[in-house]
Protein backbone atom coordinates (compact mmCIF):
# COMPACT_ATOMS: atom_id res chain seq x y z
CA UNK A 1 0.00 0.00 0.00
CA UNK A 2 2.87 2.40 0.82
CA UNK A 3 4.39 1.79 -2.62
CA UNK A 4 1.16 2.79 -4.35
CA UNK A 5 0.76 5.91 -2.21
CA UNK A 6 4.33 6.98 -2.96
CA UNK A 7 3.80 6.34 -6.68
CA UNK A 8 0.63 8.48 -6.71
CA UNK A 9 2.38 11.33 -4.89
CA UNK A 10 5.27 11.26 -7.37
CA UNK A 11 2.85 11.19 -10.31
CA UNK A 12 0.94 14.21 -8.96
CA UNK A 13 4.18 16.09 -8.27
CA UNK A 14 5.54 15.40 -11.76
CA UNK A 15 2.27 16.52 -13.31
CA UNK A 16 2.28 19.78 -11.32
CA UNK A 17 5.88 20.56 -12.30
CA UNK A 18 5.11 19.90 -15.95
CA UNK A 19 2.06 22.19 -15.74
CA UNK A 20 4.19 25.05 -14.35
CA UNK A 21 6.66 24.72 -17.22
CA UNK A 22 3.86 24.78 -19.78
CA UNK A 23 2.22 27.89 -18.28
CA UNK A 24 4.82 30.24 -19.82
CA UNK A 25 4.51 28.49 -23.20
CA UNK A 26 0.71 28.80 -23.15
CA UNK A 27 0.82 32.45 -21.99
CA UNK A 28 3.79 34.15 -23.69
CA UNK A 29 2.53 37.58 -22.50
CA UNK A 30 3.50 36.68 -18.91
CA UNK A 31 6.64 38.37 -17.65
CA UNK A 32 9.64 36.08 -17.23
CA UNK A 33 10.33 35.11 -13.63
CA UNK A 34 13.94 36.33 -13.78
CA UNK A 35 12.65 39.90 -14.25
CA UNK A 36 11.10 39.85 -10.79
CA UNK A 37 13.74 40.06 -8.09
CA UNK A 38 12.60 40.01 -4.51
CA UNK A 39 15.45 40.31 -2.01
CA UNK A 40 13.27 39.69 1.05
CA UNK A 41 14.73 36.55 2.53
CA UNK A 42 15.44 35.14 5.95
CA UNK A 43 18.96 36.60 5.78
CA UNK A 44 20.20 40.13 5.29
CA UNK A 45 20.30 41.35 1.70
CA UNK A 46 23.70 42.68 0.60
CA UNK A 47 23.83 46.43 -0.04
CA UNK A 48 25.11 45.84 -3.59
CA UNK A 49 21.87 44.03 -4.47
CA UNK A 50 19.69 46.64 -2.77
CA UNK A 51 21.36 49.40 -4.80
CA UNK A 52 20.30 47.66 -8.01
CA UNK A 53 16.62 47.26 -7.02
CA UNK A 54 13.76 49.37 -8.33
CA UNK A 55 12.60 52.09 -5.92
CA UNK A 56 9.00 53.35 -5.92
CA UNK A 57 8.96 57.00 -4.85
CA UNK A 58 5.54 58.62 -4.31
CA UNK A 59 4.89 62.37 -4.40
CA UNK A 60 2.36 61.76 -1.59
CA UNK A 61 0.92 58.69 0.13
CA UNK A 62 -2.14 60.25 1.80
CA UNK A 63 -4.98 62.13 0.13
CA UNK A 64 -7.84 63.82 1.96
CA UNK A 65 -10.93 64.39 -0.19
CA UNK A 66 -12.38 66.64 2.50
CA UNK A 67 -16.19 66.77 2.58
CA UNK A 68 -17.91 64.35 0.22
CA UNK A 69 -21.67 63.92 -0.02
CA UNK A 70 -23.03 60.42 0.49
CA UNK A 71 -23.42 58.69 -2.88
CA UNK A 72 -20.73 60.78 -4.54
CA UNK A 73 -17.82 59.07 -6.32
CA UNK A 74 -14.40 60.73 -6.18
CA UNK A 75 -11.04 59.87 -7.70
CA UNK A 76 -7.41 60.63 -6.91
CA UNK A 77 -4.22 59.76 -8.77
CA UNK A 78 -1.16 58.92 -6.70
CA UNK A 79 1.90 59.81 -8.79
CA UNK A 80 5.09 57.78 -8.43
CA UNK A 81 8.51 57.52 -10.07
CA UNK A 82 10.87 54.57 -10.35
CA UNK A 83 14.02 56.11 -8.86
CA UNK A 84 15.82 52.76 -8.81
CA UNK A 85 18.03 50.98 -11.32
CA UNK A 86 15.79 48.10 -12.45
CA UNK A 87 12.26 47.97 -13.96
CA UNK A 88 9.51 48.41 -11.37
CA UNK A 89 6.69 45.86 -11.45
CA UNK A 90 3.39 46.24 -9.64
CA UNK A 91 2.13 42.71 -9.11
CA UNK A 92 -1.13 43.67 -7.44
CA UNK A 93 -3.12 46.23 -5.50
CA UNK A 94 -5.42 45.42 -2.58
CA UNK A 95 -7.94 47.85 -1.11
CA UNK A 96 -9.38 47.75 2.40
CA UNK A 97 -12.98 48.03 1.20
CA UNK A 98 -15.12 47.20 -1.81
CA UNK A 99 -15.99 50.89 -2.05
CA UNK A 100 -12.42 51.61 -3.14
CA UNK A 101 -11.14 50.50 -6.55
CA UNK A 102 -7.58 50.88 -7.83
CA UNK A 103 -6.22 50.99 -11.37
CA UNK A 104 -2.47 50.64 -11.84
CA UNK A 105 0.11 50.18 -14.62
CA UNK A 106 0.39 46.54 -15.71
CA UNK A 107 3.59 47.10 -17.70
CA UNK A 108 7.04 47.54 -16.12
CA UNK A 109 7.94 51.13 -15.19
CA UNK A 110 11.52 51.66 -16.32
CA UNK A 111 14.09 53.52 -14.19
CA UNK A 112 13.45 57.25 -14.30
CA UNK A 113 9.91 56.84 -15.62
CA UNK A 114 6.74 57.84 -13.77
CA UNK A 115 3.26 56.42 -13.44
CA UNK A 116 0.04 56.83 -11.52
CA UNK A 117 -2.24 54.69 -9.41
CA UNK A 118 -5.85 55.79 -9.85
CA UNK A 119 -8.02 55.32 -6.78
CA UNK A 120 -11.83 55.59 -7.04
CA UNK A 121 -13.86 55.91 -3.86
CA UNK A 122 -17.65 55.45 -3.77
CA UNK A 123 -19.27 56.95 -0.68
CA UNK A 124 -22.65 55.23 -1.09
CA UNK A 125 -23.96 53.90 2.23
CA UNK A 126 -21.27 55.57 4.34
CA UNK A 127 -21.37 58.51 6.71
CA UNK A 128 -18.92 60.28 8.98
CA UNK A 129 -15.14 60.14 8.83
CA UNK A 130 -13.77 57.39 6.57
CA UNK A 131 -10.18 56.30 5.99
CA UNK A 132 -9.34 53.60 3.46
CA UNK A 133 -6.01 51.95 2.72
CA UNK A 134 -4.50 50.67 -0.49
CA UNK A 135 -1.65 48.13 -0.44
CA UNK A 136 0.59 48.08 -3.52
CA UNK A 137 2.65 44.90 -4.05
CA UNK A 138 5.89 45.52 -5.97
CA UNK A 139 9.31 44.06 -6.69
CA UNK A 140 11.07 46.76 -4.62
CA UNK A 141 13.14 45.99 -1.54
CA UNK A 142 10.22 47.16 0.61
CA UNK A 143 7.79 45.01 -1.35
CA UNK A 144 4.55 46.46 0.01
CA UNK A 145 3.69 50.17 -0.17
CA UNK A 146 0.68 51.70 1.61
CA UNK A 147 -1.48 54.57 0.39
CA UNK A 148 -4.38 56.17 2.26
CA UNK A 149 -7.46 58.14 1.32
CA UNK A 150 -9.65 60.05 3.76
CA UNK A 151 -13.02 61.75 3.55
CA UNK A 152 -15.76 63.18 5.71
CA UNK A 153 -19.02 61.78 4.32
CA UNK A 154 -21.97 64.15 4.66
CA UNK A 155 -25.37 62.38 4.73
CA UNK A 156 -27.88 63.35 2.03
Amino acid sequence: MKKYTFAWIMLIFASACNEQQNTRQKNPELLPANLVQNPRTAGKTPAAILEQMPVMTFSDTVHNFGRVYEGEEVMHEFAFTNTGKKPLLISGVTTSCGCTVADYPKEPVLPGESGTLKINFKSTGQTGYEEKSVAVQTNTAIGLHHLYIKAEIIPE
